[in-house]
């Protein structure tokens, strides 16, 4: 499980986040924005306040509603004017914070680290998707927004080398508790993700090899996995990554069955999640899961990767899902 993810800060993540590269520069299709279908923009501001739903009701609605397996959990991210107390640079449309953290906490250039460049509003907007990058051995100089890497060094390989996503349940708003979110009339977890770094837009510069993306679901008071009483986690082995290779945008659909016997779970399980509800999903990158196809360690000394994350929801599985994982 995420043990390391303690911290669940975004501390190594300057105020010049939003990055001073462009996205072609670091390996994202930005040219490609332009024919992305979908829903319009979402203004930029706070976050919806939560509201305490009715005495006696719970996450499904009002005492008289049943609980939806057809569910929302985030979509349409929005930027703050600034980073917020839980460290939180943007949320959901539904208002849940989103925060990001790496393993790299004294930019010793040993580990993963911030790869200098994160979606911005336009960009969200056009791509109807937030997406975070990543430096393999990083070493990050905040003033200038400026990534580089050791001269030498040894690749990260244990599951304390990490970057992740961490999206908060609909409503939460930056409070706690978060509210929980009633799955347990739900299938199948739905998500969009993909690792979008495609190096022929940088010059062949490596990168985009992370293609094992931990899905973490817990049901903690604040959404760190290291105080929840019960969390569960999924491998998913994207189909490919890149712009413009998988995908046109580097994302996919993912369908991942709730019952399926991957999942691992501890502390609690997966049965006693869906009843308690879930608080945040992460969506992470550990080096020790990245292997290539003869299981030798795929990640490269310096290379750059991108954490993209589009909706999230769950559904009940009424027939064949069009959509499924590898």
């Amino acid at each position: 499980m995420f043990k390391e993810q303690a911290a669940m800060s975004s501390t190594i993540v300057s105020g010049k986040w939003r990055g001073a590269l462009t996205a072609v520069a670091l390996g994202v299709a930005a040219a490609m924005v332009s024919g992305c279908g979908g829903g319009g923009t979402v203004s930029v501001g706070v976050a919806p306040p939560y509201t305490t739903p009715p005495s006696g009701s719970t996450s499904g609605g009002g005492t008289g509603a049943t609980a939806s397996a057809y569910l929302l959990f985030a979509s349409n991210y929005v930027t703050y004017s600034s980073q917020q107390a839980d460290g939180a640079y943007l949320h959901s449309a539904q208002g849940g914070d989103v925060v990001t953290g790496f393993s790299d906490k004294t930019n010793a250039g040993t580990s993963i680290n911030y790869g200098c460049y994160s979606f911005d509003q336009n960009t969200i907007n056009a791509n109807q998707f937030y997406a975070l990058q990543f430096k393999v051995n990083g070493l990050y100089a905040g003033a200038t927004n400026t990534c580089t890497a050791p001269a030498s060094g040894t690749v990260p390989s244990k599951a304390s080398d990490y970057a992740f996503v961490s999206i908060h349940a609909p409503g939460s708003a930056g409070v706690t508790p978060i509210p929980p979110l009633d799955i347990s009339q739900s299938s199948h977890l739905l998500i969009q993700m993909g690792n979008t770094y495609n190096p022929a837009f940088v010059g062949g510069a490596a990168g985009g090899n992370a293609e094992v993306f931990t899905v973490e679901m817990n049901d903690a008071a604040d959404g760190d996995v290291t105080k929840a009483t019960n969390t569960c986690a999924f491998d998913q082995r994207l189909t490919g990554t890149g712009a413009q290779l998988v995908s046109p945008l580097g994302v996919l659909n993912y369908a991942i069955s709730l019952t399926d016997p991957n999942w691992v779970c501890g502390p609690g399980s997966m049965t006693s999640l869906m009843a308690s509800g879930v608080t945040a999903i992460t969506v992470k990158v550990t080096a020790d899961k990245q292997k290539d196809a003869m299981g030798a360690p795929a990640l490269k000394y310096g290379e750059l990767d991108l954490i993209a994350v589009g909706y999230v929801g769950f559904t009940k599985q009424l027939g064949t899902l069009p959509i499924t994982g590898p």
